[in-house]
């Protein structure tokens, strides 16, 4: 159970904090005093990339550990459960690689993707902790998923997502008159 509450939470705070780490990669040169458009040194990127990747990526990579522990926990596996988690780990990536380049990016910016990873995300966590929440802290967490999943439906529904997504550009730009703005196949053009 602990694992589950551990995992499930973890995966909550990954749905947060995905959209706000593509938020913070925008403005993150404002914040800084670096002027828009101006190349940076390798060892500021460094540093700024480290700063604004690390809770997504600690949660990302918790995600495996906890993930095969869970599968041990229900199967009894032992070591076979850290292959099974790898292997459809494995096929989970091939399918979102194909998923995300097919769909998300052509027709979505950032921030509808990431709100769409959130949902999806929120939503498994609440069907999730619904099957296996027998303690009350498991059902205040799943009342918790189920709530951010609503909360996401109605980001959608008033599009917060795009909102988010002209806020960032012109903060990113340093409120300059942005005319265009368009991921294409080989890059990002303003």
């Amino acid at each position: 159970k602990r694992s589950v509450n551990i995992f499930v939470l973890s995966l909550i705070g990954f749905s947060v904090a995905f959209p706000a780490c593509i938020y913070l990669t925008r403005i993150i040169k404002a914040l800084f005093s670096m002027p828009a458009g101006v190349g940076t040194g390798i060892l500021p990127i460094v540093y700024l990339s480290a700063l604004v990747l690390l809770p997504v990526g600690a949660l990302h990579g918790l995600f495996f550990t906890l993930s095969c522990t869970i599968h041990n926990q229900i199967t009894g596996k032992g070591t076979l459960s850290t292959a099974h988690v790898y292997f459809k780990e494995m096929l989970g990536t091939i399918a979102g690689g194909i998923l995300v380049s097919f769909f998300l990016i052509p027709y979505f910016n950032s921030y509808h993707s990431a709100f769409i990873v959130a949902f999806l995300s929120l939503a498994a966590c609440a069907v999730f902790m619904y099957a296996f929440s027998i303690s009350k802290s498991g059902k205040a967490i799943s009342i918790a998923a189920a709530a951010l999943t609503t909360a996401t439906v109605l980001a959608f529904a008033f599009n917060v997502p795009g909102r988010i997504h002209s806020v960032s550009i012109a903060q990113q730009w340093n409120k300059q008159n942005v005319v265009f703005y368009e991921n294409s196949i080989y890059q990002n053009v303003v």
